[in-house]
């Protein structure tokens, strides 16, 4: 079996791994950097690329790393130093970033360590413009909803204050109505109270023409028998004179 080359300290390949720099890796192994090369803890890049812990989660870049690394036939039963392959060191800490990046200094050349400067940077720019897109999305439609809960909130407040008017302007009506009907139940009881009123009036007006009628007819009675009293005490008297 073919023996790995090793690295007293992890390459800028090991590094770009690590923190799924896909296109660096790509780039140093079309540069002729070796895929298998170890540390000195006999760990390949395939090593670094499935340490994925809580501080590297940001980077979201190591599934993809893996996939590429593995396709470019990266031994995946290489054993490291204590006896694990990169499936088993997936399961442990990584080491710290911090130090990765320290100790990869020694084995990159000058251009080597500005082209991942640059590279880095970029990557750190192109991440923060998309999460800074995500969090302006996220403001967007946080505001687009605000602003249709408040279209949704006035709609209702509106129809609310038209379902009031009509309620309102029903009631009125009601209340009309019943004055209407109170105003005419009123004037029926007033025109019958009147009726009754005018009918015993002239009950009364005609009880009293009757009773003058019959004293006036009366009273003429008794005027023409005094009359013919005195008409026969007349006769008699003259009638007396005659006769002596």
């Amino acid at each position: 079996m073919k023996t790995l080359p090793t690295r007293a300290r992890p390459t800028i390949l090991h590094v770009a791994s690590h923190f799924g720099f896909t296109d660096i890796v790509q780039l140093l192994l079309n540069k002729g950097m070796g895929i298998q090369v170890k540390d000195r803890n006999l760990q390949t890049p395939l090593h670094y690329a499935v340490k994925f812990d809580e501080k590297n989660k940001l980077w979201h870049g190591n599934l993809t790393t893996v996939n590429f690394l593995l396709e470019k036939k990266a031994v995946k039963d290489s054993w490291d130093k204590t006896g694990q392959r990169p499936k088993d060191v997936a399961k442990r800490n990584p080491d710290s970033i911090v130090e990765l990046l320290l100790q990869s200094g020694t084995n990159t050349t000058l251009n080597d360590a500005i082209l991942l400067d640059q590279t880095i940077q970029n990557q750190r720019r192109k991440k923060k413009e998309l999460e800074e897109e995500r969090i302006r999305k996220v403001h967007e439609l946080a505001a687009e909803r605000a602003a249709r809960l408040i279209v949704r909130e006035a709609d209702k407040e509106a129809k609310e204050k038209r379902l009031m008017e009509i309620a309102r302007s029903t009631e009125h009506q009601n209340r009309m109505e019943e004055k209407k009907l109170l105003d005419i139940s009123r004037n029926e009881k007033y025109r019958d109270m009147r009726e009754s009123w005018a009918r015993t009036r002239i009950a009364a007006d005609n009880e009293r023409l009757r009773r003058e009628s019959a004293e006036t007819r009366k009273q003429h009675n008794c005027t023409g028998l005094h009359r013919y009293a005195a008409f026969l005490d007349s006769a008699l008297a003259l009638h007396m004179t005659v006769w002596t």
